[in-house]
């Protein structure tokens, strides 16, 4: 049975088991967790970009950040209601406050929040990883 590490409210891991159980399941969890991760180093890439703005520039980078986000977050809804990992909901949980954070000017806060998302989408991602080599297929 395959584990996953999630940070509780008050900052403490939690272990919850979540087994892989088929290839069709890792070969979705795979392929969605690489997808969601390619978009959240992307997140991060853009809201590096938001240093520097100031004014217009600010305020409209924020804004197409912020619809970045919501499609990113779109994305992690159709994997978790695909896959049923609740780590996909934490994504979007984390993006949320991510872009609120971006909103008000907390970039430094927001890109943890972006790293968190991407050591949660890559813990799932490395599960599934395993999972298919173990059966010789990668």
């Amino acid at each position: 049975m395959a584990s996953t590490l999630k940070c509780s409210d008050e900052g403490f891991l939690e272990v919850r088991g979540l087994p892989v159980s088929s290839v069709r399941e890792a070969m979705m969890l795979f392929q969605f967790s690489e997808r969601i991760k390619a978009f959240l180093i992307v997140a991060s890439k853009m809201i590096d970009g938001l240093k520097g703005l100031e004014g217009a520039e600010l305020s409209g980078a924020k804004r197409m950040f912020g619809r970045f986000l919501d499609a990113v977050m779109a994305e992690a809804r159709l994997a978790m209601n695909a896959t049923g990992r609740q780590e996909f909901d934490d994504v979007g949980s984390l993006l949320s406050e991510t872009s609120n954070l971006a909103r008000s000017g907390l970039v430094d806060e927001a890109m943890r929040m972006i790293a968190d998302a991407i050591s949660r989408v890559a813990t799932c991602g490395s599960e599934a990883l395993s999972f298919l080599k173990e059966r010789g297929l990668l």
